[in-house]
């Protein structure tokens, strides 16, 4: 049955998911630096600042005399808002000139502490979607426990949660896009042409935190005028659209030289219904002896995916930690005898430092046979990312290192250090040479 208004005790169960979520997600705020921030964010702000010109614009690389737009300015607006505390001195105690306004402002504008203000704004907004896709459920007529395990899916989503961390539009968007499905279902089962007008702004929220988003137009609505015209249709009718949304936004991002996870996410939410679904559906259709195996199994897994996300926020705070990682890698080459790894004469150096002997299977001479090769992050992808492979799942046997990414979908995400770890048929068809890992 569906259900015409969400009372609040029914969100109750989604709350510890969203703390779960907010809580590891703000551990791990300062995860270090993402090169779209300062170039598509930050920047923006300083050239309003130099010109006056408060739009989201940034000086084109090539033409010091031209600008150019980025994103959306949803997210130029939330840059701005993590400068709130030195905004509102400026109104209060400074002379309103933009001379002023820079004054305040340049002097933290790349810091640390703005950049994790930032996040954090844009992760309380992305975790916005656990409640989104949990009160969807619920409209759609899902039982609450249903609801509750599409939340959890989502809430436990390694790639859903680093991506929400960042200062850049691809879960923010999703957020919205989400939040427009949400809002005509309401207003289906309601039986308010508000939700309808609510649903709008939400369209113009996401298109307005990245463009392609305008895609949702076409989906929402063709939707809302099915409800509103046709009273047989039904809110189910929304999740329909949202499915073809979702088909014709990665559609238009497969046809992108390059295809990377954060151009997909805004599927994540339908598979994450479809999940839940297949799952109570198969639950009914089983005995009780099965359904308790069913459940386990679907609690396992959960528990696995909530493990990782806790563990991931605690790598990264001990990103900075080199010996650790260092141990880490020496614990691995111990516990690996078979395995024969060529090194760097840059990591062989590092090695040395710990208390411990050099295991033996770590060789530095290339003439010896070897089957793994092991290296610094900055003696590959970020001296050699114009040319380092991307789109190339498996590329890295191990990676010891803070996690803050998926290094599968972005190989060449850079600044923080880490030990690489290849197959001598992988390394190969790597940029980085023999006699680079021979470098002192």
């Amino acid at each position: 049955m569906r259900q015409s208004t969400i009372p609040l005790r029914s969100l109750v169960p989604v709350i510890p998911l969203l703390l779960f979520f907010l809580a590891t997600s703000f551990y791990g705020l300062d995860f270090g630096t993402h090169r779209d921030e300062n170039r598509s964010k930050f920047d923006s702000v300083k050239n309003s600042l130099d010109s006056g010109v408060f739009m989201q614009a940034i000086p084109d690389p090539d033409r010091k005399d031209l600008t150019y737009y980025t994103y959306g300015g949803v997210n130029y607006l939330l840059t701005w808002a993590g400068f709130t505390p030195q905004i509102l001195r400026f109104l209060h105690s400074s002379p309103w000139t933009r001379q002023a306004l820079s004054a305040a402002i340049s002097p933290l504008l790349y810091s640390v502490s703005s950049h994790v203000r930032v996040r954090g704004i844009y992760v309380v907004l992305c975790s916005l979607s656990i409640v989104w896709l949990y009160c969807l459920n619920i409209v759609l007529g899902r039982s609450r426990w249903e609801a509750l395990l599409a939340a959890a899916i989502l809430a436990g989503s390694w790639e859903f949660a680093y991506h929400s961390r960042w200062i850049a539009p691809a879960v923010l968007m999703m957020q919205f896009v989400l939040l427009s499905f949400l809002a005509p279902a309401i207003g289906r089962a309601t039986k308010k042409t508000g939700w309808f007008y609510f649903a709008a702004v939400a369209v113009g929220l996401a298109a307005g935190t990245k463009y392609p988003a305008g895609l949702s137009i076409f989906f929402i609505v063709p939707g809302a005028l099915q409800i509103l015209w046709q009273k047989q249709r039904s809110a189910i009718d929304v999740l329909k659209h949202s499915i073809g949304l979702a088909f014709a936004y990665i559609g238009y991002f497969s046809q992108q030289s390059e295809l990377v996870v954060r151009n997909v996410l805004i599927a994540v939410p339908v598979l994450c219904v479809a999940a839940a679904r297949g799952i109570m559906v198969l639950a009914e259709r089983l005995g009780r002896r099965p359904q308790i195996v069913l459940a386990a199994v679907a609690g396992i897994v959960l528990a696995i995916n909530f493990g990782w996300e806790a563990y991931a926020a605690t790598q990264i705070g001990k990103r900075n930690d080199s010996a650790y990682f260092l141990r880490k890698f020496d614990s691995y080459a111990t516990s690996h005898p078979a395995e024969t790894i060529f090194i760097s004469q840059k990591l062989s150096h590092a090695l040395q430092t710990l208390p411990d002997p050099v295991p033996p299977n770590l060789v530095t001479d290339p003439a010896r046979h070897y089957t793994m090769t092991a290296f610094f992050r900055t003696e590959g992808p970020d001296l050699l990312w114009d040319t380092w492979p991307a789109n190339w799942w498996g590329m890295y046997a191990k990676n010891f290192g803070a996690l803050e990414v998926n290094l599968d979908a972005y190989p060449t995400f850079i600044r923080n250090q880490r030990i690489l770890v290849t197959t001598t048929n992988h390394f190969e068809r790597l940029p980085i040479k023999t006699a680079d890992m021979l470098a002192p």
